[in-house]
């Protein structure tokens, strides 16, 4: 599921979850629920959260969310896309559903 996605944080969004993708399903169930990072480098690197929580089936969602800043105290827009791990290693899409609490 893409969210509002643009440009070059769409490349930054796509190479993180790459990354997680190759992560083993025990050390992404380990993850803390929220942990910041900054995507990208230079002078406007992207900053992030990656949401973890664990889904009823067993499975782990994981979501990255860009918070698109406009000026110095708002929030223009909300950016996210995420996938779900089994525990036999197994990827899927994020139903719409359990996006929704990333698009507000």
């Amino acid at each position: 599921m893409i969210t509002n996605l643009e440009g070059p944080q769409d490349r930054l969004i796509e190479q993180e979850l790459g990354r997680l993708k190759e992560l083993p399903f025990e050390e992404l169930a380990a993850m803390p629920e929220s942990a910041p990072i900054t995507l990208g480098e230079g002078r406007n690197p992207a900053k992030a959260i990656v949401w973890r929580d664990m889904l009823e089936d067993g499975g782990v969602r994981i979501v990255v969310q860009t918070l698109n800043v406009a000026g110095a105290c708002c929030v223009a827009s909300l950016t996210a896309r995420g996938f779900i791990m089994a525990p036999d290693g197994q990827v899927r899409a994020v139903p719409d559903e359990l996006m929704d609490e990333f698009r507000m």
